[in-house]
C-alpha cells in the first residue's frame, strides 16, 4: 500500500472542502485553512472519509500484491543467478541428509521385520533421535527458501534451531554404546516435555478446576516424583552428564557436545530473534563498514549477507548427519560423511567468494559515484 495513494486521497478531500467553502463565498485565510484540516481529522470526518478510502484501497489491493509479486520474482531471479552455485551445493547437503534419515528408517524397519500391515511400536529412543534429525532437515529446507528469497536474518534465526537440535542429538548419543544409559537419558529428555507442557498450561490457563488441568498436573507430579523436584529446572534432563552443575545453561550443553565453537554465531542469531539493539544495527543484509555508511533500514530482502547463514546451515547439517551415521558406522556411511565434507567445503568457498564479489562491486560503485 503506497503512502502516495493516501496522500492523494487526503489532498482530494482537502480540495473538495476548499471548493465547497469558496463556492459559498467564504474567505480562506490561514486560520480557516487550519480549521478545515482539523475538521478533516475530527472523528466524525475521519469516519466519513475512511470508508471511500478503504473501499478504494480494497479494490486495488490485488493489483498492488501482484505488482509486488512480480518485483519479488524479478529480484529473486537475479539473486538466485548470483548465488546459484552456493545454493545448489547447500541443497545437495540437505538432500543427502534427508536420504540418510530415510535410509536409517528403512534399515531399522527391515532389521525388525516390520511391514505396512503390522502395528509398529517404535522404541522411544529411536523415535526421539529420528524426530530430532528430521527436524534439522526441515529447518534446512526452511533456511534454503529464506536464502533464495534474500532473508539472511531470518535464515540465521532458523539455523539456531538446527544448532540446538545438533547439540541435543550429540548429547543424547554421547554414550551410545551404553544402551541402558542412552535409553534412560532419552527418556528423561522426552519426559521433560511434560514439564514444558505443564508450564505452558499454567501460563495460558487460569482454570485449575478442569479435568485437563488435573490430568496435566498428575503427569507433571509423576515426573517430579520420578526425577526429583529439581527436574523442573531448564535442561535438567541432562543432569546425569553434568551432576555438579546447580544451574544448567545452553552454553554448558554446547561444551558437552563439543559444538561450542559455534556459540558466537548462536549469540548472533539470538540478536535477530529477540530484536535486540545489537541485532537492529547488525543486520546481515547491511554491508558492514561500507564507505557510504549505514543509511536507512531494510524493509525487505537483500542480496547481501547470505554467506554466514548458508555456511552455518551446511556445517550443522553435516554435524548432525555425521552423528547419526556414526552411531552404527560402516564403509557406506563413512563414504557418505566424506562426501558431505566435500560439499561443505565447496559451500564455504562459494558463499565467501560471492559475498566478497558483492562487497567489491559496492565499493567500486561508491568510489565512482
Amino acid at each position: 500500500m503506497s503512502i502516495n495513494i493516501l496522500n492523494k486521497m487526503f489532498n482530494s478531500v482537502l480540495e473538495e472542502s476548499l471548493k465547497e467553502k469558496l463556492e459559498k463565498g467564504e474567505v480562506i485565510d490561514d486560520k480557516k485553512l487550519e480549521e478545515i484540516i482539523e475538521g478533516i481529522y475530527s472523528d466524525e470526518s475521519l469516519e466519513k472519509y475512511t470508508e471511500p478510502i478503504f473501499s478504494s484501497l480494497n479494490n486495488i489491493k490485488s493489483t498492488m500484491i501482484e505488482d509486488n509479486r512480480l518485483l519479488e520474482l524479478e529480484f529473486e531471479s537475479r539473486l538466485q543467478r548470483r548465488w546459484m552455485e552456493a545454493f545448489h551445493n547447500l541443497y545437495a547437503i540437505i538432500q543427502i541428509a534427508e536420504e540418510t534419515g530415510m535410509d536409517i528408517i528403512d534399515d531399522y524397519l527391515e532389521k525388525n521385520n516390520h511391514n505396512s500391515k503390522q502395528v509398529i511400536k517404535i522404541p522411544i529412543s529411536f523415535d526421539v533421535l529420528i524426530k530430532l534429525f528430521a527436524k534439522s532437515v526441515v529447518n534446512g529446507k526452511e533456511i534454503y527458501l529464506l536464502l533464495k528469497s534474500g532473508y539472511a536474518d531470518g535464515a540465521i534465526s532458523r539455523w539456531r534451531s538446527i544448532h540446538e537440535t545438533s547439540v541435543f542429538f550429540r548429547i543424547l548419543t554421547s554414550k551410545y554404546s551404553d544402551e541402558r544409559f542412552t535409553e534412560e537419558l532419552i527418556q528423561r529428555f522426552y519426559d521433560y516435555s511434560i514439564i514444558e507442557n505443564y508450564k505452558e498450561y499454567i501460563k495460558i490457563n487460569r482454570d485449575k478446576c478442569s479435568e485437563e488441568y488435573y490430568s496435566i498436573k498428575k503427569e507433571y507430579q509423576k515426573v517430579l516424583n520420578t526425577y526429583g523436584e529439581n527436574f523442573r529446572k531448564p535442561y535438567s534432563w541432562v543432569k546425569p552428564l553434568l551432576p555438579n552443575k546447580h544451574k544448567i545453561f545452553f552454553g554448558d550443553l554446547e561444551r558437552l557436545a563439543e559444538l561450542d565453537t559455534l556459540n558466537i554465531y548462536y549469540q548472533q542469531s539470538n540478536y535477530q530473534i529477540h530484536t535486540s539493539p545489537t541485532g537492529l544495527y547488525n543486520s546481515l543484509g547491511f554491508i558492514k563498514d561500507h564507505p557510504g555508511g549505514k543509511i536507512g533500514a531494510i524493509f525487505g530482502p537483500s542480496n547481501y549477507g547470505l554467506s554466514i547463514p548458508g555456511q552455518l546451515t551446511a556445517i550443522s547439517l553435516m554435524q548432525i548427519t555425521s552423528s547419526l551415521l556414526l552411531l552404527e558406522p560402516n564403509l557406506d556411511k563413512l563414504v557418505r560423511i566424506k562426501i558431505l565434507q566435500k560439499f561443505v567445503n565447496k559451500v564455504q568457498k562459494d558463499f565467501d567468494r560471492i559475498q566478497n564479489e558483492i562487497e567489491d562491486e559496492e565499493y567500486d560503485i561508491f568510489k565512482n559515484s
